[in-house]
């Protein structure tokens, strides 16, 4: 029996959590979500995820600010990558995180 491998995905558009929820658990892996950079964090902490997508602009706690928790509890700097999700809604401002740890 193999693991599921959980992903994370925080971000305040249900929009993108559902486009990413369903191509992510189309390729076998449990997605699960938060709404804020707060819950975020909870979550993070509570499911230990192999991988954490992460907007950067939300309410509660921005993405930035919980990139700097997640580093003190995962030690995954050198891990971190990044991607657009702007491309969603046309809003090439928007930005988000990709961090996994190992």
């Amino acid at each position: 029996m193999s693991v599921t491998k959980k992903i994370l995905i925080v971000d305040d558009d249900e929009d993108v959590i559902l486009f990413l929820s369903t191509v992510l658990q189309d390729r076998g892996y449990e997605a699960i979500h938060a709404m804020d950079g707060k819950r975020g964090l909870e979550v993070a902490k509570a499911e230990s995820p192999a991988l954490i997508l992460l907007d950067l602009m939300m309410p509660q706690k921005s993405g930035i600010s919980l990139l700097a928790d997640l580093k003190k509890g995962f030690k995954a700097e050198r891990n971190t990558s990044y991607y657009d999700n702007g491309g969603f809604r046309g809003n090439r401002n928007r930005s988000g995180i990709i961090f996994s740890k190992r």
